[in-house]
């Protein structure tokens, strides 16, 4: 679960996310000025604004020592989510027929395919078969957007990253640990996600 904390008079927002089995809350900004922080699911929100309102300091010459100020912030997310919006439907092409195509050499279930505005990720895939990539795959070279799309679908049999999970990836991408490695050198705050 997240949610947003706004801090009004510094026109900062910070995703609050609350995960299972933390033990202290983390505080982080991307490259792109997205400030998150993670606490325990248990962490009540006036100790998070609490934490917060100490850390602003932090955030604000973090914020100014990446060159981003809330205004560039503001134009970087309007232009995104134009970006977005142009090329949500080719990522949707790309992602539906690449994916019926190694999908063949599988033959695994999904319930539900989406094509999101990821900050952080280039694909997940849920216990439930849900299976979600972000619309910049369609910019990626072909040859690491396909081993996103079979990591992910691999993650329909196996959902951990145990060594069944990566013969079933070397089933199709023998020379996935290269591909892997070179999506890792792509950031999604130029092109962030993982």
């Amino acid at each position: 679960m997240a949610r947003d904390v706004h801090f009004k008079e510094k026109d900062i927002s910070v995703r609050v996310r609350k995960r299972r089995g933390m033990r202290r809350m983390t505080l982080s900004i991307s490259a792109d000025g997205g400030v998150s922080l993670t606490t325990a699911r248990s962490t009540p929100l006036w100790l998070v604004e609490r934490f917060l309102a100490r850390q602003i300091e932090w955030i604000e010459r973090t914020l100014h020592r990446l060159g981003i100020s809330p205004q560039v912030k503001k134009e970087r997310e309007a232009s995104a989510s134009d970006e977005y919006r142009r090329l949500k439907e080719p990522a949707r092409a790309l992602v539906f027929g690449r994916l019926a195509h190694w999908n063949e050499q599988y033959g695994f279930v999904f319930t539900s395919v989406s094509i999101r505005n990821q900050k952080s990720r280039w694909g997940s895939c849920s216990s439930a078969g849900r299976l979600s990539f972000n619309y910049r795959l369609v910019s990626l070279p072909p040859e690491l957007s396909d081993y996103v799309l079979v990591h992910e679908l691999c993650h329909l049999q196996e959902l951990n990253h145990d060594p069944a999970f990566w013969e079933l990836v070397a089933k199709t991408i023998p020379d996935f640990r290269a591909r892997r490695a070179a999506l890792k050198k792509l950031s999604l705050a130029g092109w962030h996600l993982s």
